[in-house]
C-alpha cells in the first residue's frame, strides 16, 4: 500500500435481526454513483481510523454503534477514469443492540434499508465491497468461516 495515499474509512453497521442479524446499507443519490454500500468517508489528518469510522458513521446514518471492530481488511480504491489508487479504505464492523432507522443526508444517500448478509451482497456493485461485507460477517462465526462455512 502507498502510505502516501489518502486514507477511507468503510463501515457496515450490523444489528440483531432473526434468525441472525441484519447489515445497513445506504444508496448513494444518483450524482455520487447511485450504488449501496455502507457508511463511508475520509479520514481527517490526525485522526485514527476507528475515531474515523465512528465519526463517518454518525454523520451519515446519526446512529452510534454498541461496539466497534476492525475487520483487518483494508483495499485501495481508484476512481472510475483512472487506472492508479486514489485512496486506501479500511474497514469495520459496528455494532448495534437493536435495529433503528437511520437519519440519512439527502444530499448524499437517497435510501437505506436492513439486509441479510445473503440479500446485502447482491446490493454491493465492486468486488471490494463484497470481499469488505465478507470479513465483516466472518467476525460473527470465525470458527465456522475458517471451516469453510
Amino acid at each position: 500500500m502507498d502510505a502516501s495515499l489518502p486514507l477511507t474509512v468503510l463501515v457496515h453497521l450490523a444489528a440483531p435481526a432473526a434468525p441472525s442479524h441484519e447489515y445497513l446499507l445506504l444508496r448513494r443519490t444518483p450524482d455520487r454513483g447511485g450504488y449501496w454500500l455502507g457508511a463511508s468517508g475520509a479520514v481527517r489528518p490526525g485522526e485514527a481510523l476507528d475515531e474515523a469510522a465512528v465519526r463517518v458513521l454518525a454523520e451519515q446514518t446519526r446512529l452510534t454503534p454498541i461496539r466497534l471492530i476492525p475487520a483487518e481488511f483494508h483495499h485501495t480504491i481508484r476512481a472510475k477514469r483512472r487506472s492508479r489508487p486514489t485512496s486506501v479504505e479500511h474497514v469495520f464492523l459496528a455494532l448495534m443492540s437493536a435495529k433503528v432507522d437511520p437519519t440519512i443526508n439527502p444530499a448524499e444517500d437517497d435510501a437505506w434499508d436492513w439486509y441479510s448478509f445473503d440479500e446485502a451482497v447482491v446490493w454491493l456493485r465492486r468486488p471490494e465491497s463484497v470481499e469488505a461485507l465478507r470479513r465483516c460477517e466472518k467476525l460473527f462465526a470465525p470458527t465456522a468461516s475458517a471451516e469453510g462455512g
